[in-house]
């Protein structure tokens, strides 16, 4: 088995923990990304009920009421969320000949899901399959629980460092509409929790392209 994490290239890839085929960040955003969910699912509960806009409406049958404001877009995802979840959970459950599985609350799926997580990041297969998964449900949740019509700009990868190993994130720039009432930030997508303002850009623009000149 190779000693380099598998959610990486193999040119830059760090190396994975001890008996896991992920690296440290790799395995802390795999957990958060995890549990997000459950808590991304609930929220896009409420776009859904009070966030939608009308001209994604169904009648009710019956009704000459408005339509109910529901988007599809989002009722879609939580029945992604759901489904691919479960199915992680039942994966896992028949992988392992465990029983007791959680009921059908997402939250509670994706707490047990979160216990087995060392697992995962050690399975040949699931350590390849099961991170990308969840990482692009937490994406499009994201997005569709805050659309904001924002500027999404990748800069490079992160310098970071978490637990003496490299970060492994991307750096990105959102800038935000004008009309947008939050800030423009430029953030890590890894685990390193870098996240900055527009007034500390220039400063670590020097910083991040120092090393790339010398």
């Amino acid at each position: 088995m190779s000693d380099l994490c598998v959610n990486h290239g193999e040119d830059d890839a760090p190396r994975a923990l001890p008996s896991l085929r992920l690296c440290a960040g790799c395995r802390a955003r795999l957990r958060k990304d995890i549990h997000d969910l459950g808590n991304l699912h609930n929220d896009l509960e409420t776009v859904l009920a009070h966030g939608s806009s009308p001209r994604y409406g169904n009648r009710v049958s019956g009704s000459s009421s408005e339509p109910l404001p529901i988007n599809p877009a989002v009722a879609d995802h939580r029945d992604q969320i759901r489904h691919d979840l479960a199915w992680w959970v039942r994966y896992v459950a028949e992988e392992r000949g465990l029983a007791g599985l959680p009921d059908n609350r997402v939250s509670e799926i994706a707490a047990w899901l979160g216990t087995h997580v060392d697992w995962i990041a050690a399975h040949p297969v699931a350590a390849v399959e099961c991170p990308p998964v969840m990482r692009g449900l937490v994406g499009r949740a994201r997005a569709l629980v805050a659309p904001s019509g924002a500027r999404r700009i990748a800069i490079g990868p992160c310098r970071g460092v978490v637990d003496d190993q490299a970060c492994g994130g991307t750096l990105y720039a959102t800038v935000r509409a004008e009309d947008d009432t939050r800030e423009s930030e430029i953030y890590c997508d890894g685990t390193c929790g870098l996240s900055m303002e527009p007034s500390q850009w220039r400063r670590f623009g020097r910083e991040y392209l120092r090393p790339q000149a010398s």
